[in-house]
């Protein structure tokens, strides 16, 4: 009589666990905490960010925004650290970052983003070109060459004589143009040229800095 008591006891126990809902022993998904310690710069014409891994992470949202554009996403990645070199950089413009740890739920099977880090910003730079070459072309014409910047849209070039002010001379609307050659020059004088590499996007444009300037005399 026991031994039946028992068993009807058990079965009841049992029915009664499988009615309860099974999110009723799911453990509730925490939220990560988002990176911390963030550092950012700029080098070869792109924006590095990098920041101590977070335990447990299973990745990082990585956001930017500027004055010509609201917070968007730009990287998802399991490493600590992003490189930013998009051809949306404007030169001269600063750029503002922040990250988000995610984790993987386990009861929805989603991701689950921390807040916001801390805010960081650094202002772009274009790299800037060289002269690399000036030649004498004719009496009355000289060529100048310079280096290319992968990420330029093109190149601006000046020239001068003596004490005279620099002036704008060509706009190379080319990054595969490389070399160009001023003509109607005065026998005799010497001339000074720089070069500035510039980037445009959106409508926006922006400069990386002039070039040392070198001389030919005709």
């Amino acid at each position: 009589m026991k031994k039946k008591s028992l068993v009807c006891l058990v079965t009841a126990v049992l029915m009664a666990c499988a009615m309860i809902p099974s999110t009723a022993f799911a453990v509730e998904d925490v939220s990560p905490a988002p990176p911390v310690n963030i550092s950012i710069y700029t080098a070869n014409g792109k924006n590095i960010i990098t920041w101590p891994a977070v335990a447990d992470a299973g990745g990082y949202m990585v956001y930017r925004k500027c004055q010509y554009e609201n917070w968007k996403q730009i990287d998802r990645t399991t490493r600590s650290r992003t490189i930013d070199n998009s051809r949306e950089l404007i030169p001269g413009i600063v750029y503002y970052y922040k990250i988000h740890t995610y984790i993987r739920s386990g009861t929805t099977m989603q991701d689950i983003e921390s807040g916001d880090s801390a805010v960081v910003s650094v202002k772009y730079i274009l790299p800037a070109s060289k002269i690399t070459k000036l030649s004498k072309k004719s009496r009355t014409s000289i060529k100048v060459y310079w280096s290319r910047v992968s990420d330029a849209t093109g190149y601006k070039i000046y020239q001068k004589t003596g004490k005279g002010k620099w002036k704008c001379v060509k706009t190379i609307k080319s990054n595969n143009t490389l070399s160009y050659t001023k003509k109607s020059l005065k026998k005799g004088k010497k001339y000074y040229y720089k070069i500035r590499a510039y980037k445009t996007y959106g409508g926006h444009t922006g400069y990386a800095a002039y070039s040392s300037s070198k001389s030919k005399k005709l």
